[in-house]
């Protein structure tokens, strides 16, 4: 019995390797992790001349207490519709890598 995703939702992951996942986690938790991503970047998330790219890749992983919020049960729930229940073991890998993309980068300032 899936928890979270239709059966649609779980063909589409499989023809296109990603899942969107409503209401996976508080906004003040992604608004935490933006912070973290735009400080390890060096970036200004407001102002776009600081932008030198519409993508960037952080190849590390974030770890601290709001960032553990990310792995909740609803998230599990994701996870176990996705390769089953019990097929997976669950850790603290904190965000894993962040693709950072940054919306209006085409536009001038």
């Amino acid at each position: 019995m899936l928890k979270i995703f239709t059966t649609a939702q779980i063909d589409l992951f499989m023809e296109s390797g990603y899942a969107h996942v409503e209401r996976a986690f508080d906004p003040d938790i992604a608004d935490h992790v933006a912070e973290l991503a735009y400080r390890e970047l060096q970036l200004a998330p407001n102002d776009r001349s600081t932008w030198k790219q519409p993508h960037c890749l952080i190849q590390k992983s974030f770890k601290d207490a709001v960032v553990a919020k990310l792995h909740n049960e609803r998230v599990a729930a994701a996870i176990d519709d996705l390769v089953g229940e019990g097929r997976w073991i669950p850790f603290d890998m904190g965000t894993g890598y962040v693709l950072v993309n940054l919306r209006g980068f085409d536009t001038p300032p």
